[in-house]
């Protein structure tokens, strides 16, 4: 598996000039020859390149430094040039380009001056930033910044681009890749600083008929891109996180009015709703007590019902209709989602935690799709891992600087550099360090690093703009609510009772005493049945669900939403 360390750097373009040259005249070596002055006779054209420096450079945190006249720090220390010569075309009639030159240009330190110019180059610079060139031949200019594998801890990172092939022992040569389409550039697995970024410009060259000299201008353009990430600075409160339940948690365990499934709010409902219905008619007569028989009653023409089986009616006919119960449900749950999940008693699992990055001095970043290649015609590679390609990148003061390839103008959707989780731990993952979170991007909602070369964004981020339960959370740690219903208001009992009067027969005639109110003493006696029962009372029936423990972590999904702060060229911030 690839680990990966990248940090920020210095954002500036170099530009690379070809200059006039002065009588001197270099070889394929870099050395000059007195007596080989170019003519057309020789029908050899010689050019000399001066690097200037278009931009005011910039530090990895993105505050300014000096200009480039008087930073005493270069961020170029390494200058790699190579040549390479139209040797025919392909299949399909392009132009193939094959490597003739290779030159490291000597003297590149922390104390290159910037712009190099004649009057402040040394001398083997001078040497080496000529070359003489056929004059009928076609060529292809190519200088990299920052390749040379000692900025890389020993690390190769350019590839395909040296005349100096070693066939390692017992192994059979092999024929070098020379073609220009064949060279790139590798990510290297230790850390980008300011000064080993990688810069790369091309050009096409075809001499005049008439020049001995000849003088172009190039761009020398970094070909990596920034990404600063960062949190938002205030943890969303009790209320905040209620809402954001509400709207993308609560829907997805409440199922629908007539759901099947039995571990839904609404299926739960129902069937919490059927047993205690099954409890209160085990016994109707115990139920109604001396109120079983009293009369309701009827409209003209119709028969009269006593209440015993007015009441067994009421009760049945909403077996069906959890949707009567549900909101005074709802209200219960989400307040028994939110206070569990703001819960700091178990601190591993407390949900602020993921917004303290600034306890992470470490964050394993893994992607399911990501370049580690670019090659020097400007072709980008996708990583070749078959495991998922993991980074690992320091967490300075709670934020995170990631270099990567610039490959939003490619147009290629297979080389997208697409984050899928970050773990954050307290240490380097190379010693003991705990993991303290993981922000987890989801397939619906992945971080998507679409920027291109020379490009800086800074994104902030939410780590719950959504709160999600598990896929079958009912299978994991789940704890009961019960919430209370206004029975009485649902099945409107003081409507339906409220002209019940003793049977025929009774101590007083139908019709009863003017003035007295049967249905308050009937609903007395339903109490006092539905409290022995445990079930409360008509006013707060109990009706009790299971949901998802939420003060355990393995029962939700939080789906992070990402805001852009800065987008903007290096160099521009």
């Amino acid at each position: 598996m690839m680990k990966k360390q990248y940090m920020l750097f210095m954002p500036a373009a170099f530009c690379l000039t070809l200059l006039a040259c002065t009588d001197e005249n270099l070889t394929g070596n870099g050395m000059t020859n007195p007596d080989e002055q170019p003519t057309g006779e020789t029908g050899k054209v010689v050019v000399d390149y001066t690097l200037d420096a278009d931009a005011p450079a910039s530090r990895a945190d993105g505050s300014a430094t000096d200009s480039p006249e008087t930073s005493s720090s270069s961020p170029i220390r390494s200058l790699t040039y190579l040549l390479y010569e139209k040797t025919g075309t392909d299949e399909v009639d392009n132009a193939v380009y094959t490597l003739v030159k290779r030159r490291e240009i000597r003297d590149i330190t922390e104390e290159t001056q910037w712009p190099m110019t004649r009057e402040n180059m040394t001398w083997n610079q001078r040497e080496d930033l000529k070359d003489t060139l056929d004059r009928a031949s076609v060529y292809k200019v190519v200088f990299v910044a920052n390749a040379d594998a000692s900025l890389h801890k020993g690390e190769q990172v350019l590839f395909n681009a040296s005349l100096d092939v070693k066939t390692p022992e017992g192994e059979e040569p092999q024929e070098p890749l020379l073609n220009f389409t064949d060279a790139y550039l590798r990510m290297p697995q230790e850390a980008f600083t300011d000064d080993n970024l990688f810069y790369v410009t091309t050009a096409d060259f075809k001499s005049s008929k008439d020049a001995d000299y000849v003088n172009q201008s190039l761009n020398l353009e970094r070909v990596v891109a920034r990404t600063e990430l960062s949190c938002i600075a205030n943890v969303p409160g009790s209320k905040a996180v209620e809402a954001r339940l509400e709207t993308y948690f609560y829907p997805r365990i409440k199922g629908s009015d007539v759901s099947s499934v039995d571990e839904t709010i609404m299926a739960q409902i129902c069937n919490n709703y059927k047993t205690s219905v099954t409890l209160l008619l085990a016994d109707e007569q115990k139920l109604c007590g001396e109120y079983a028989d009293y009369i309701i009653p009827a409209p003209e023409g119709e028969e009269s019902v006593t209440c015993k089986s007015k009441l067994k009616d009421l009760l049945e006919s909403f077996q069906n209709r959890p949707q009567e119960f549900e909101p005074a449900v709802q209200v219960e749950v989400l307040k028994q989602l939110t206070e569990n999940l703001m819960s700091t008693e178990n601190d591993n699992s407390s949900f602020s935690k993921q917004y303290a990055w600034e306890n992470a001095s470490e964050v394993r970043i893994t992607f399911s799709s990501c370049t580690d290649k670019v090659g020097l015609d400007g072709t980008y590679r996708k990583a070749e891992e078959t495991d998922p390609i993991t980074w690992t990148v320091p967490v300075e003061n709670g934020r995170i600087n990631l270099t990567t390839f610039g490959t939003d103008d490619t147009g290629d959707a297979s080389v997208k550099q697409e984050i899928t989780s970050l773990a954050f731990y307290s240490q380097s993952t190379e010693g003991t360090g705990e993991r303290l979170f993981t922000v987890t991007c989801q397939n619906a909602h992945p971080l998507v690093l679409d920027l291109a070369a020379n490009w800086r964004i800074c994104l902030e981020l939410d780590p719950a703009v959504q709160i999600l339960p598990k896929v079958r959370w009912y299978s994991a740690n789940t704890v009961d609510v019960t919430a209370t219903v206004d029975l009485e208001k649902i099945l409107k009992l003081s409507t339906e009772f409220e002209a019940m009067q003793p049977p025929q027969g009774g101590d007083t005639a139908q019709g009863g005493d003017a003035g007295t109110n049967y249905y308050e003493e009937f609903k007395k006696h339903i109490n006092t049945v539905i409290s022995n029962v445990g079930l409360g009372d008509i006013n707060n029936f109990k009706i009790t669900v299971k949901i998802p423990n939420t003060s355990n972590p393995e029962t939700y999904t939080c789906v992070p939403g990402w805001r852009e702060v800065v987008n903007t060229a290096s160099g521009n911030e």
